[in-house]
């Protein structure tokens, strides 16, 4: 299910910071599922200013 929560929300509008609020989940976890999509390069990262 975090692997789902990061693809929906990762659409430059939000950050990864944001989805444990929104899908109630622990950061660890959204961060594993992010790691885990960079890695298989479906998901990009993007540097904030």
């Amino acid at each position: 299910m975090a692997t789902l929560w990061v693809l929906n929300l990762c659409d430059g509008q939000h950050t990864l910071l944001d989805i444990p609020d929104l899908s109630g989940m622990s950061f660890d976890v959204i961060k594993y599922a992010a790691d885990t999509l960079l890695a298989h390069e479906l998901l990009t990262s993007q540097k904030t200013k």
